[in-house]
């Protein structure tokens, strides 16, 4: 069983309902519990994926929604439960103390915090549950220094993707730019990731606007959020006021990545803090040489002058410098993209990653059976 609380809709619910449509894949009985008014729903339902919708109610200690997942837990003799959020811990223990069979309860983390979780109701819920998958070794340490939890019971997954899906031999550069309205003619600087001001799209606008070049163009995929109406504004205004508006163009979410990358010449990442960055490791397999913030885990994926290049965020003046470093060097260029594409193919491909998963899962349901 696979539980996926609340509204949100990114990258922690895709990969927890690809996680599940895996577990069906491999055979086992997996289904997802969520909001039946989420994003979360509707996409598990178009992956195939038996899906319940169970409301939380209260944050931490909805007795009505532990009943009923307690019901579920006998009812499908479920003995592994994989929780992505931490709010829905606490309900999921009760649950399981309500419920005849014990599965086992995994967290599954991708948000780093720091903040320390030692007071005396982290404690309880970090004794109650048996095993963590995160996706970064700096998350495991994180997890070792803030919680009372066994470090022994912490996995490191990272995300992977599936390779061959990203090889640019498989896809025609003038046809991709042709299927974005791209130009033909034009360096292009990819920038990809939600419109708001945690991805700091404004940073890669000032870094552009210090690029004398009209042939170099920087283009933005991501959506535009409610909640970060005012920050899309600002960005507009910053084009406008700098005079890029022929310079910069910003293109609606797409999921048709691989085409979206292979239209790039170079991808920057300005995230303010990224706790992994897929799409860092998708535009190496897209051979692409990639920029990204010195935050988070983005230092576990780019080692600095090898593979990519790292600065500090929101120092656009940096990276204006190291945008015109690959630009004016094709052999560094090429030297970043074999480095980092056999760093993809060695360390996220996505079908070893999804087997180290699910072989830790059965490895917490082993040592329970015993």
């Amino acid at each position: 069983m696979f539980i996926v609380p609340g509204f949100g809709f990114g990258g922690l619910e895709m990969q927890t309902v690809y996680r599940a449509n895996d577990a069906i894949e491999l055979g086992y009985n997996a289904f997802l519990i969520c909001d039946k008014y989420s994003r979360t729903f509707d996409f598990s339902l178009l992956q195939g994926i038996n899906t319940y919708p169970i409301k939380q109610r209260i944050k931490y200690f909805d007795l009505f929604y532990s009943m009923k997942l307690s019901k579920l837990f006998m009812r499908h003799d479920i003995n592994i439960c994989v929780v992505s959020s931490t709010k829905a811990l606490s309900l999921t223990i009760i649950a399981r103390k309500f419920s005849t069979n014990k599965p086992k309860i995994i967290l599954y983390q991708h948000m780093q915090s720091g903040l320390k979780k030692k007071d005396w109701f982290h404690n309880w819920i970090y004794r109650n549950i048996d095993g963590v998958i995160v996706i970064t070794q700096k998350m495991k340490e994180e997890l070792k220094t803030t919680t009372i939890f066994n470090e022994d019971k912490i996995e490191v997954v990272t995300l992977g993707i599936h390779l061959h899906k990203f090889n640019p031999k498989n896809h025609n550069k003038q046809l991709t730019k042709k299927l974005f309205n791209l130009p033909d003619d034009k360096f292009i600087i990819g920038c990809v990731g939600r419109l708001d001001i945690h991805k700091d799209q404004l940073t890669a606008i000032k870094a552009l606007s210090l690029i004398n070049n009209e042939n170099i163009i920087l283009v933005l995929v991501g959506n535009k959020e409610n909640e970060y109406v005012d920050y899309y504004n600002q960005m507009l205004e910053l084009i406008n006021r700098l005079d890029l508006h022929n310079r910069v163009i910003i293109l609606p979410f797409t999921d048709r990545v691989p085409e979206l990358m292979n239209c790039f010449d170079i991808l920057v990442h300005p995230a303010r803090s990224e706790t992994f960055g897929l799409v860092i490791i998708e535009a190496m397999a897209s051979g692409l040489p990639v920029i990204a913030t010195n935050s988070g885990g983005v230092p576990e994926i780019i080692t600095h002058n090898e593979n990519g290049y790292l600065f500090e965020q929101c120092d656009y003046n940096n990276l204006a410098k190291l945008l015109m470093n690959l630009i004016d060097d094709e052999s560094l260029r090429a030297k970043f993209t074999q480095t980092a594409f056999f760093n993809v193919k060695e360390n996220y491909d996505y079908v070893n990653q999804r087997d180290k998963y699910f072989n830790f899962c059965m490895k917490v349901l082993f040592e329970q059976n015993n």
